[in-house]
């Protein structure tokens, strides 16, 4: 009860995930009257109806994937809610980092915001997977192949073979398999790494002398 001409305070208080969303007295909105979710009558002369209404807050979860995969898409999430982003990696690339709100929580498959209560960002940011091509040959004297290197999933690259002068190519073999005389060979799209080693050996002659026998008489 409240005296006539008199004053009264109302102090609302919403649940930690719900806000205030509109405040009527006798049907008229008294929102905007709100200061720190306290409303107060002045002149009080008759009987009121007050009426709260809350809303459950909503936090935005934004999330960005870099070349190389994929990031669950993000959106508008109710506060207390828990949300489950999975990482993904195409089939050249690694996760190298997810980070959240700042912080990198490493290279994670999948993150768990759990008790959603503030806006989030996430990203995803993955490396290329790379594969080496070792290669050798019998005799350095007797030729040269293309040096030992490293190359980014999914390159073509091309290995030459050349004999020096005076020598000849005996074989190449890719991982073991012969590929028969060839002068250069050219991986397809590299997923693995590989070995090539070229054969060589020297061009040899034969020399063969006659004479004529002399005749007498």
């Amino acid at each position: 009860l409240v005296a006539e001409n008199g004053t009264q305070v109302y102090t609302l208080v919403p649940d930690d995930c719900y806000t205030v969303s509109e405040v009527l007295v006798d049907g008229v909105s008294y929102l905007n009257e709100l200061e720190d979710n306290t409303l107060t009558l002045d002149s009080i002369q008759s009987d009121m109806n007050i009426q709260a209404y809350f809303q459950i807050k909503t936090y935005n979860v934004t999330t960005t994937a870099a070349e190389g995969g994929f990031i669950t898409e993000g959106g508008v999430v109710n506060c207390g809610s828990d949300v489950e982003l999975t990482i993904t990696a195409d089939a050249c690339h690694n996760i190298d980092s997810v980070v959240v709100n700042g912080v990198n929580a490493g290279a994670v498959e999948t993150y768990t915001i759990s008790a959603i209560d503030t806006d989030y960002t996430v990203a995803a940011y993955f490396s290329i997977k790379t594969y080496t091509i070792t290669s050798s040959v019998n005799d350095t004297v007797m030729g040269t192949i293309t040096a030992t290197d490293t190359f980014d999933c999914g390159e073509t690259p091309t290995y030459e073979i050349t004999p020096n002068d005076g020598y000849y190519i005996v074989d190449v073999t890719v991982d073991g398999v012969s590929q028969g005389i060839i002068t250069s060979y050219t991986f397809g799209s590299l997923d693995a790494d590989h070995t090539i080693d070229a054969e060589f050996a020297m061009y040899t002659y034969t020399l063969t002398a006659t004479a004529n026998v002399g005749v007498t008489s």
